[in-house]
């Protein structure tokens, strides 16, 4: 299974291409693992895992990825589904290199957020409990926004930002294979 999450997030050009930089201009970052990506998934849906999915990103769907997240939208995106919960392991810029978060949707709002890999040299501090208990109960706005305010890091902003939109982005996603829009509230 970790062959198969690895290949999906390599599958997303853009963050091969920042790692491909990084190697050849000796910026690389070092990169730090907070939690592995199958340890992540079994401790939101608990074992065994089901099996992951894939959201196929159409035309649509890609624009409203576009308005969200610094990276183009990928062509196909991994999740894994329980009764009313989903898991996303989610990429995005901070300053200079992608964040990994998994990002679990419980019932339309936020349930986790955690840092999975962090690639940057400032800004780790978004990995706390402190910091990302802000997230739990989230949802979107009409106009795709979090209905929560989540106040920042001093000297983490960029990371702070990242973890802003990729909460964003797994709720679009959530509602997509749910069928459920945001309610405006």
């Amino acid at each position: 299974m970790q062959k198969k999450i690895l290949r999906h997030i390599k599958s997303c050009p853009v963050v091969v291409l920042l790692w491909l930089l990084g190697g050849v201009s000796g910026l690389t970052a070092e990169e730090q693992v907070f939690q592995k990506i199958d340890s992540y998934v079994a401790g939101m849906l608990g074992t065994p895992v089901p099996e992951s999915r894939t959201l196929w990103v159409d035309q649509d769907l890609r624009d409203v990825i576009g308005g969200i997240i610094k990276y183009p939208a990928p062509l196909r995106i991994p999740y894994w589904q329980k009764q009313d919960m989903s898991v996303w392991i989610l990429n995005d810029l901070g300053k200079l290199y992608p964040i990994t978060a998994g990002v679990t949707v419980k019932g339309g709002r936020i349930y986790d957020i955690s840092v999975l890999i962090y690639r940057e040299s400032h800004g780790a501090e978004v990995r706390y409990p402190a910091f990302r208990k802000q997230f739990e109960g989230a949802s979107l706005t009409g106009d795709r926004k979090l209905d929560k305010t989540i106040h920042g890091i001093s000297g983490a902003t960029l990371s702070t930002n990242t973890m802003k939109r990729l909460a964003r982005l797994a709720l679009v996603l959530d509602q997509k294979i749910t069928g459920q829009t945001a309610t405006g509230d």
